[in-house]
C-alpha cells in the first residue's frame, strides 16, 4: 500500500425506501443483497467485499452495509478517489437500483412492476398483468368520470370492486381489485393463468383509487381550459374585426426639419417615392450631416442683433410713410431749386440748410423696401449657415472658415464679415 493511504477499508451504506424494497418480503431482502453485491463487483474490482444486507434500523428500511478493503489483491493499490466520493458512489447506486425495482425519487410512480414483469417485458413475453394494464389505460381515455369508468371496464373484459379496509393500521385503506376476466389475448399454445386479480396498489399510482380520480380531475381542467381558449379566440377575432383599420402613420417630424435643413443650408440630397432620403450630394456624408444638424440643434437661440434691429425699424418707418405718400399720378412735380451765385462776400451754407427736403416718390419708397428687404433675408440665412457651421470643419463644397458672397441685382454683393455686411460696387 502506498505511504500516506492510512485507511485499510471503505464503508458503503446503500439505504432503500419501503417502495423500492419491501422488509417485510424475504424476496425483496434477496434482491437488494444481490444489488449490493453486484455494485461492488462492478465498481471495486479484485478487492475483498463484504454484503451485509439488514432491517435493523428504527424505520425498518431494507439497507447494505458494503465494506472494501483499500488494498487491492491484484497491484496492492489503494481506491481511486471517485471510488470513495460520495456523489460518485450515490450516482452509482442509482443506476443500479433502476435495474432491480423502481427507484423512489418522491414522486409517485405511474406503474409498479416486478422484476419477472420487467423480465417478460424484456423478452417480449406475454404478461397479463400488462395486459390488464393496457385494458385500464383504454377505459380510462374513453371515460369522463368514475362511474363511467366502471362500467366501460366490464365492456373491456376486466372486473373491478371498490374495497376499504377496516383495519386502522392498514397502509393501504382505500383500493381497487381488478380482475382480468378476458384471457382471449394469451398466446395460443401457453397455458392460462389461474390467478388474475391484483388490487391496484400493487400496480401503480395510476390505477389506485387517488391516480384515477386525479386522471379524471386533470382531463376536466384540461377540458375547462380549452374551452376558456377558444372563448378568448372567439373575442379577440371579434374585437379585431370590429376596430376599424388603423390610420397610416404620419412622417416622422425630426425627419421633415432634417431635410428644411439640408435645403437651407444648400445641401443636395435625393428623395425616393416615400419622401424618405436614399442619396446625398458628392462629398457629403450622411454621419457627418447628421452630428452638424444635431449641433445646430444643441445651440441655444441668440438675441436679435443691432444691425437686425436697425433695418426692423426702417422697415416700419417706411411702411409709414408709404401710407401717407398718395398715388403716383397725384404726386406733385419737384420743385427745382434755383442756387445763386455766390460772391467772394457770401458763404457758401451746408447743403441741408440750402436744398429743401423732398419727399421720395413711390418708386423710391419701392426700391427702398425692397432692398431692405433683401438685406433681412440675407441676415437670416447668414445667421444660420454661422450657427450651424462648425470651425475647421468643411461639407460638401463649404468650408467653416470660407466668407460667401452673393450677387446683388444691381451689380453689387454682399460679403459677411462678422456681424456686419458691407456692400462692394
Amino acid at each position: 500500500m502506498k505511504s500516506g493511504h492510512k485507511n485499510q477499508m471503505i464503508h458503503v451504506i446503500q439505504s432503500f425506501s419501503k417502495k423500492e424494497f419491501n422488509p417485510d418480503d424475504p424476496n425483496d431482502l434477496q434482491m437488494a443483497n444481490q444489488l449490493g453485491v453486484e455494485f461492488a463487483q462492478q465498481h471495486y474490482p479484485g478487492r475483498q467485499v463484504a454484503v451485509f444486507t439488514q432491517i435493523d434500523g428504527k424505520e425498518g428500511y431494507v439497507h447494505n452495509h458494503i465494506a472494501v478493503n483499500n488494498v487491492s489483491m491484484e497491484d496492492y493499490r489503494a481506491c481511486d478517489k471517485e471510488q470513495y466520493y460520495h456523489p460518485m458512489v450515490k450516482k452509482w447506486t442509482d443506476k443500479i437500483t433502476e435495474k432491480y425495482t423502481v427507484r423512489d425519487t418522491g414522486v409517485k410512480n405511474p406503474e409498479k412492476l416486478t422484476q419477472s414483469e420487467k423480465s417478460l417485458r424484456e423478452k417480449g413475453e406475454y404478461s397479463w398483468k400488462d395486459d390488464l394494464r393496457d385494458r385500464i389505460k383504454k377505459s380510462l381515455k374513453e371515460c369522463e368520470s368514475a362511474d363511467e369508468f366502471f362500467e366501460k371496464l366490464q365492456s373491456n373484459g376486466v372486473g373491478v370492486e371498490h374495497k376499504q379496509s377496516k383495519r386502522k393500521t392498514a397502509k393501504h385503506t382505500d383500493f381497487y381489485v381488478y380482475d382480468l376476466q378476458d384471457l382471449s389475448n394469451v398466446p395460443d399454445g401457453e397455458k392460462a393463468p389461474k390467478h388474475t386479480k391484483v388490487r391496484s396498489y400493487n400496480m401503480g399510482h395510476l390505477y389506485d383509487v387517488d391516480g384515477v380520480q386525479e386522471y379524471f380531475d386533470l382531463k376536466e381542467s384540461a377540458k375547462l381550459k380549452a374551452a376558456a381558449q377558444q372563448v378568448q379566440s372567439v373575442v379577440v377575432q371579434q374585437k379585431y374585426e370590429e376596430e376599424p383599420e388603423a390610420k397610416p402613420k404620419k412622417k416622422w417630424k425630426k425627419q421633415l426639419r432634417f431635410k428644411e435643413y439640408l435645403k437651407s443650408q444648400g445641401y443636395e440630397f435625393y428623395t425616393n417615392e416615400n419622401g424618405d432620403i436614399y442619396k446625398f450630394g458628392e462629398g457629403l456624408d450622411y454621419k457627418t450631416l447628421v452630428d452638424e444638424y444635431d449641433e445646430y440643434l444643441m445651440q441655444p437661440p441668440e438675441e436679435e442683433t443691432e444691425d437686425e434691429e436697425v433695418v426692423i425699424e426702417e422697415l416700419d418707418s417706411v411702411k409709414e410713410k408709404e401710407q401717407e405718400i398718395p398715388e403716383e399720378e397725384n404726386v406733385p412735380e419737384k420743385d427745382v431749386v434755383q442756387e445763386e451765385p455766390v460772391t467772394e462776400q457770401t458763404v457758401t451754407a451746408p447743403a441741408e440748410q440750402v436744398v429743401e427736403e423732398v419727399q421720395p416718390d413711390a418708386e423710391t419708397v419701392r426700391k427702398m423696401n425692397e432692398e431692405n428687404r433683401r438685406r433681412l433675408e440675407q441676415i437670416r440665412l447668414d445667421k444660420i449657415r454661422a450657427e450651424s457651421t462648425l470651425p475647421g470643419r468643411i461639407f460638401g463644397n463649404k468650408s467653416a472658415n470660407n466668407s460667401h458672397s452673393r450677387p446683388l441685382p444691381n451689380g453689387g454683393s454682399y460679403i459677411p464679415s462678422g456681424n456686419s455686411y458691407d456692400r462692394e460696387k
